[in-house]
């Protein structure tokens, strides 16, 4: 299913998550992309580590 303004978007695979993000709407998700880096808005679709989202 699509996720909704504010889930938590996954990225890794099943047991092995390492990267998550705020899903802000319009395919588009907020994250911090290394350590020490801006934070930014990406699109959803450029990542094919991709694996699921999640509402707290």
């Amino acid at each position: 299913s699509q996720p909704e303004p504010g889930d938590l978007v996954f990225f890794g695979s099943a047991g092995n998550i390492y990267h998550v993000g705020i899903y802000v709407g319009n395919n588009s998700y907020l994250h911090a992309p290394q350590d020490n880096e801006v934070v930014k808005i990406s699109p959803l679709n450029t990542r094919g580590d991709y694996a699921g989202a999640r509402r707290y």
